[in-house]
């Protein structure tokens, strides 16, 4: 099994650089090799994450739910991924601002020489230390201090 270690602590998670673009009410990742992406919704509603794809053929899954105040951790390799935020307000889809919801942090540093490459949600709406073991089952390892 390969195993990417990453350092980082809670202190560093709010605080990481941006490696995101929030234009409008639209989340756009873009990266040019393997990056992993914490996303915390940080207010007392459920964010719907919707991707916007282009060419829609092979593209189940990227949409995901996150509730009040839980993580998701997302692996992006060498692509770009653009996705819309909404609540369900009686029963009605409601496109709202990402960056009013989301707060979007890039791991920076791992140490490993063959990361485990890929796109796709390794942890989904969960809490942030549930995060940090479902991670560990998947062989990336999220140190917090």
């Amino acid at each position: 099994m390969v195993r990417i270690i990453f350092t980082i602590s809670l202190w560093m998670l709010s605080n990481l650089a941006f490696a995101s673009v929030i234009n409008h009410n639209e989340l756009i990742l873009d990266t040019k090799d393997q990056q992993w992406f914490i996303l915390h919704n940080d207010t007392d509603q459920t964010v719907w994450l919707n991707a916007v794809i282009n060419n829609p053929s092979a593209s189940a899954g990227w949409g995901s739910k996150l509730d009040p105040n839980m993580y998701s951790l997302l692996a992006l390799n060498a692509k770009q991924l653009q996705f819309t935020c909404g609540l369900l307000l009686q029963l009605k889809f409601a496109v709202v601002p990402c960056q009013r919801y989301l707060d979007v942090s890039q791991i920076l540093s791992t140490s490993e020489n063959k990361p485990v490459v890929g796109s796709y949600w390794v942890v989904e709406n969960t809490s942030l230390n549930s995060l940090r073991e479902q991670a560990a089952e998947r062989g990336i390892l999220l140190n917090f201090q």
